[in-house]
This record gives C-alpha cells, structure tokens and sequence, in this order.
C-alpha cells in the first residue's frame, strides 16, 4: 500500500504542476482579454499536454525498476509481465504522439 501512496504523490506532482497550472491560467486570461487568440491558447495547451506527457514518460520506467527491485522473489515471474505492459505503453504512447503530431500540424497550418 505504500507504494500506492508514493505512486499517487509523484503522479500528482507531475499532473498538478504548479508552473504549468500558472501558465495555464495566464493563457485562459489573455484569451478572455482578447491578447490571445483561440488558436493560440490551444497550441499551449497541447505544449503543456505535451510536457506532462513526456514527464510521465521519463517517470514509469523509474517506478517499474523500483517495482522489480523492491519484489525480487517474482522477479522472474513478473518479467514476462513487464515486457508485456512495456509493449502496450510504448503503443499507446505512441499513438498518443502520432495525435498530438496530427493536432500540432492541424493547428499550425
């Protein structure tokens, strides 16, 4: 159960950045002001969506080292598990990254 704890405070570092929450209220309010335009503040969006994610990235691979050294006994069990669920991460990362390439470019143009 700890380790859910530690999981949930790190996620909500990462999800509830302070300085990106910041920047997200100054875009809302230079769009309310007209100092920005709709097509502007969606580009911050998706770069802000696009920072969270790539934090994200960089924090599993540390979490399931940390899983695997903490439980060694099923280490050989879990293996095929991990590979498993790496897989199924890297596709859906990047499908997620094949969006919001798709988004970026329908946005820029």
């Amino acid at each position: 159960m700890e380790d859910i704890g530690f999981l949930r405070e790190l996620l909500e570092k990462i999800l509830f950045d302070e300085n990106e929450l910041i920047k997200l209220k100054n875009g809302i309010g230079q769009l309310v002001s007209g100092d920005l335009s709709s097509r502007e503040f969606k580009e911050r969006i998706i770069q802000l969506r696009t920072s969270l994610l790539e934090e994200l990235m960089k924090f599993y691979p540390y979490y399931l080292n940390q899983c695997i050294q903490e439980n060694p006994f099923s280490k050989d069990q879990n293996k095929d598990t991990y590979k498993q669920q790496l897989k199924e991460r890297d596709s859906l990362l990047e499908r997620i990254g094949i969006r919001l390439q798709k988004l970026y470019e329908k946005l820029s143009s």
